[in-house]
């Protein structure tokens, strides 16, 4: 049974602490502690009487317990006076337990990787997905408030309201128990509420579609049963007295004759549970419920329109006795019909099939919203936020984030042929070509292109995610600082499709010399042959760099195109209807070529919406002045905050301290995600993320590059760090990691990794990337004594997972300092970064008193010294985990780590060591070695080192040297067992024993496995003996008449007939 305690250390109070008792060798019983010491539990306010209550009832339990222990065992009144943290003796290595505080509702769900991943290119990081946090309160305050110092360290203070929209600021909502987005292309639809219930999408006909009000969203095909999603019940969902119900929902026509559909329900209102659902015409919604004394109610029903996406809401409450329905944040009906609603079993759908239609971000709540919270959802339309607001920096370096649609955005940052697209979906890239050229001298970020004229220009391949029906809406923009214009040629700033096709819109936007310079729009209606039209606007355009943009509304066909956010003309297309044409998009030509460019180019976006006037403004006079700050950029001084980048960037030119976004001072719930942060360059001891003393938070699909710390978590619980990319990370030069002393010289210098957590539980990785700094010959830098790419110090009981790691300077993971109860699970680390040499030393190293952790089903190439190197490291589990082509060692279990369990693990073609053995007391089982210098390479660095473990079932294959002992002193490796396995296939010899003069491998036995004999070889300087070759015999005895013999003697004899030993047999066989 485990049990909480707090801890008073030096007039401060800890806690609160879960420990379980254990009986030791004497008799005595011994707590064992879980968690950190390190972080002062928050004090909350009580009420006095109930407070005394609590108090008064603690300490009756205490002492029934303790009197209880005493009459069991007196010895114990001494083992509970002190903090024990060594309580366990020498026994048989045993699997230690997944710690009872992971649990599986918090949790990511490892997805294994089918094979290594080729590290040639950045992995595709998914679309956002949107999540919710959970239990947080539902208070609304109008006073939170970011701070912020700008460019030059000048002081700055984020406040709500205002004029100006520059950051996007939400506080969540409280009491969402689902929320599914329906954003992942796949048939699992993960709950974004925190509770794990997960949806599934089935049905032949159901099917995913990217054009959501809000990314992806569920289409419904019309057929009943044969297209819907369900959620599998669960305690959270069985809400029977307080609920709201929240759905988009887009119509598409009548539903079936026979079917009233479902939107969202769980059971129904005849008979056992609600639901919210239309009817047959599909122009009315109604909810309706039963209830506990076995009565159907429909209270709520509304009309809405089909063809539209609409916001629907129903409110429900017993307390109030009352009930409300809302369509696009307007309340359209209310009921006082409410009686408490029959508790069932009954999993949530999400259609039946019978709708016929869209649906997107289905909400469900455990208490009803009030109608400024439904109005709020329906205008931000967020998961769980309950709030928006907006937030100026007041300084002259003012950073905008949009919000999300923009489907295309290439800043043009790189001097690669790859321009990294940080729009929506991560994932359609510009290429570079015909060498145009890379410039610094740009209106944002760190680069911008020069196109010749001749032949230059950026090309991005048409993809689904850029298709842009003509119902529908669209922007461009791009900045260009134009360097010549002819006085008769058109040239083109970004086109897509060319010349005249029938049956698609194309478009380009481009501009000309003649009266002056303007812009011209082509469209095309692709009804007519060659039926262009062309909007044309005329005016001066001054040298430097200027923003021009168009929007299409595909609703009146409206278009407009903008000089330096400046309106220059309003038209609209003749013909509706046009479709979209597959071709791809050119920035600086006509597709197919053509009316080239001669300018610079910077900052090129796509919307799949027409941005509005003001909107544009903001994007000419704040957005593209992208905020290049030291110091602190964004201080955090509320808890509950998201900070949406909307993939925008942060320049960090901080290069001895400070941070991007720093939220030192405690507040939970904080959420940073589409956020791009670039530090000065990689040897920058800023930190772009610090998170201290904060539960609850998050950090999700942001882009951190060119430093040395990029999320940093200190004494918090329940962080997580996901789906994020962290490039060109240099950890050299750190110095107090090993106590995890962040003030041993500087705070930054102290933890130079992408990802580290000091004095933390709970955390959660899960699906990030990190890349290192790769030099200009194709290496990788290198320092001595530097962090890790993700690293854990004195932090227990955390999810690792997924996370892929390539071309460290030094470890890939760093789990140190008595990390304990962590599961590290289906992650990849290749050490070489794509170079030729590798460069990661270890890929994953446990460290000083790091214990019961779980590293299974991983893979370790190409790195410079070990895969898995254990170090003072105790009782874990290592399995199920590929450790190939590493510089020294597969596996290395330390001089000092004992009690470990390694099985099932594959340990191949690495250039010294499959497996490297110096500890004591561990267990290996069932481990396949191969193609190495040595197999298993047995070595007592120290005196007393490398005795008494056991290799059961292994496979040692195709080494130079299956098994090699190399001994130092005289009581080293001793008691050693290998026992069932293979030593086969070695090309110089099965055992090899070396040492120093005057060392003996004392009982080095080899139990029924198979080796040649002759294939032993001892080096003169070690006195032969203590090694031992030995078989079981198995014999049973019947007599004559089949019947079993008892007190038989058996005598055994080797092959030369010499007698080995004498036995009787006492029942059947021995």
């Amino acid at each position: 049974m485990s049990y909480k305690r707090y801890i008073t250390i030096n007039g401060k109070r800890y806690g609160p602490y879960e420990y379980h008792s254990v009986r030791d060798k004497d008799g005595s019983v011994k707590s064992i502690y879980h968690g950190s010491a390190s972080k002062a539990a928050r004090r909350k306010k009580e009420n006095h009487f109930n407070l005394i209550l609590i108090i008064l009832a603690s300490l009756f339990l205490i002492t029934l317990v303790f009197a209880t222990l005493f009459l069991i065992n007196p010895a114990i009144e001494k083992a509970v006076t002190g903090f024990v943290t060594e309580t366990l003796g020498e026994p048989t290595p045993v699997e230690p337990t997944i710690p009872e505080n992971i649990s599986n509702e918090t949790l990511p769900v490892p997805i294994e990787p089918t094979q290594p991943i080729e590290p040639t290119m950045p992995v595709e990081t998914p679309a956002e997905i949107p999540a919710e946090a959970t239990n947080i309160s539902n208070e609304t305050t109008g006073n939170e408030a970011l701070t912020g110092a700008g460019s030059g360290g000048g002081a700055g203070i984020l406040m709500f309201g205002g004029g100006e929209t520059n950051l996007s600021y939400t506080k969540m909502a409280g009491g969402c128990v689902l929320a599914i987005d329906f954003d992942e292309n796949t048939t699992v639809q993960y709950d974004r509420s925190g509770k794990n219930n997960n949806g599934t999408m089935e049905g032949n006909l159901a099917y995913w579609n990217s054009t959501g009000k809000y990314g992806g969203a569920f289409k419904s095909p019309g057929v009943s049963w044969n297209g819907l999603a369900y959620i599998r019940n669960s305690p959270t969902l069985n809400l029977t007295r307080e609920l709201s119900i929240e759905a988009w929902i887009y119509s598409l026509n009548d539903a079936a004759s026979s079917s009233w559909p479902t939107l969202v329900g769980k059971g129904n209102e005849n008979s056992n549970g609600w639901r919210l659902f239309q009817n047959q015409n599909g122009n009315t919604i109604f909810f309706g419920y039963f209830d506990y004394l076995s009565n159907s109610h429909w209270p709520l029903s509304t009309a809405v329109s089909n063809k539209s996406w609409h916001h629907i809401v129903v409110t429900f409450s017993v307390s109030a006795g009352k009930a409300y329905m809302y369509v696009d944040g307007i309340e359209t009906a209310s009921s006082t019909d409410v009686v408490e609603i029959i508790g069932n079993t009954n999993d949530v759908y999400i259609s039946n099939g019978d709708y016929n239609g869209t649906i997107d971000n289905v909400r469900i709540y455990n208490r009803a919203l009030s109608a400024e919270e439904v109005q709020a959802r329906y205008l931000d339309g967020k998961c769980g936020q309950q709030v928006s607001r907006n937030m100026v920096l007041n300084d002259t370096n003012v950073w905008q984030a949009h919000e999300k649609n923009n489907i295309l955005y290439l800043p043009l940052d790189t001097n690669t042929v790859t321009q990294q697209d940080w729009g929506r979906y991560w994932k359609n890239n510009g290429t570079i070509m015909n060498g145009a050229t890379y410039r610094t001298d740009c209106i944002a970020g760190n680069g911008c292109y020069y196109l010749d004229g001749s032949n230059d220009y950026i090309n991005v391949s048409s993809d689904s995610t850029l298709s842009l029906d003509s119902q529908s809406e669209m922007t461009a923009i791009i900045w260009v600082n134009i360097t010549s214009l002819s006085s008769s040629s058109y040239s083109t700033l970004i086109a897509k499709g060319a010349g005249d096709f029938p049956s698609f819109l194309r478009w380009s936007l481009g501009t000309s010399g003649g009266q002056g310079s303007h812009i011209r729009l082509h469209t095309t209606d692709g009804m007519i042959f060659e039926g262009w039209e062309s909007i044309d606007t005329y005016f001066d355009t001054p040298p430097g760099w200027h923003m021009y943009a168009f929007t299409f509304n595909g609703n009146n066909l409206e278009i407009k195109t903008y000089f330096d956010a400046e309106l220059k003309a309003t038209d609209s297309v003749a013909l509706p209807l046009l479709r979209d044409s597959s071709d791809e998009y050119n920035i600086g030509r006509q597709t197919g070529g053509g009316d080239l460019l001669n300018a610079v180019v910077d900052e090129v976006m796509l919307y799949n919406r027409a941005l509005s006037a003001e909107e544009i403004k903001q994007h000419y006079y704040h957005t593209l002045k992208i905020l290049n700050s030291s110091g602190t950029c964004f201080t955090i001084n509320a808890s509950n905050l998201v900070i949406d980048g909307n993939n925008y960037m942060i320049n960090y030119g901080e290069a001895t301290g400070g941070y991007a976004i720093n939220n030192a001072a405690g507040h939970d719930g904080l959420l940073v995600k589409n956020l791009k942060i670039n530090m000065s360059n990689e040897s920058a001891h800023g930190i772009a993320i610090l998170i201290n003393d904060s539960d609850n938070s998050r950090v999700e699909f942001v882009n951190i590059s060119n430093g040395k710390t990029g999320v940093l978590v200190l004494n918090s619980t329940n962080v997580t760090v996901q789906h994020s990319y962290f490039s060109s990370f240099e950890y050299g030069e750190a110095t107090g990691w090993d106590n995890c002393d962040p003030f041993n010289t500087t705070l930054t210098r102290a933890y130079e990794s992408a990802i580290h957590y000091v004095d933390s539980i709970k955390a959660t990785i899960y699906n990030n990337t990190v890349y290192g700094k790769m030099t200009s010959s194709g290496g990788m830098t290198n320092h001595d004594g530097a962090e890790a790419a993700i690293s854990f110090c004195r932090t227990n009981s955390s999810n690792i997972t997924s996370n892929k790691i390539y071309g460290t300077d030094t470890y890939g993971f760093m789990i140190n300092n008595k990390s304990n109860y962590n599961i590290f699970a289906y992650n990849f680390v290749n050490g070489s970064n794509g170079s030729s040499t590798a460069n990661c030393n270890d890929a994953i190293i446990l460290a000083s008193n790091s214990n019961y952790n779980n590293i299974t089903h991983n893979a370790f190439w190409e790195d410079n010294e070990w895969g898995i190197f254990l170090t003072g490291a105790n009782y874990n589990i290592i399995e199920n985990n590929t450790a190939n082509k590493n510089g020294r060692t597969g596996i290395r279990i330390g001089g000092t780590s004992s009690y470990n369990k390694i099985y099932n693990n594959t340990a191949n073609n690495n250039t010294e060591n499959g497996v490297g053995i110096e500890g004591s007391y561990n267990l290996f089982i069932n481990n396949s070695v191969s193609g190495s210098l040595n197999g298993l390479y047995f070595i007592d660095v120290e005196s007393g080192y490398c005795h008494n473990n056991t290799i059961i079932n292994s496979t040692i294959t195709s080494n130079t040297y299956g098994v090699y002992i190399y001994l130092s002193s005289a009581s080293g490796c001793q008691e050693n067992l290998i026992k069932d396995s293979r030593i086969t296939g070695s090309t110089a010899k099965d055992v090899y024993i070396a040492g120093l003069e005057g060392t003996q491998a004392f009982n080095f036995t080899f139990l029924n496995s198979s080796l040649n004999k002759s294939s032993i070889y001892i080096s003169s300087d070690v006195e032969s003996g203590g090694i031992y070759q030995k078989w079981y015999v198995d014999v049973a005895t019947n007599y004559s008449n089949n019947s079993a013999g008892t007190g038989a003697t058996v005598n055994a004899y080797d092959k030369n007939n010499a007698l080995a030993f004498t036995d009787t047999v006492e029942s059947t066989s021995f």
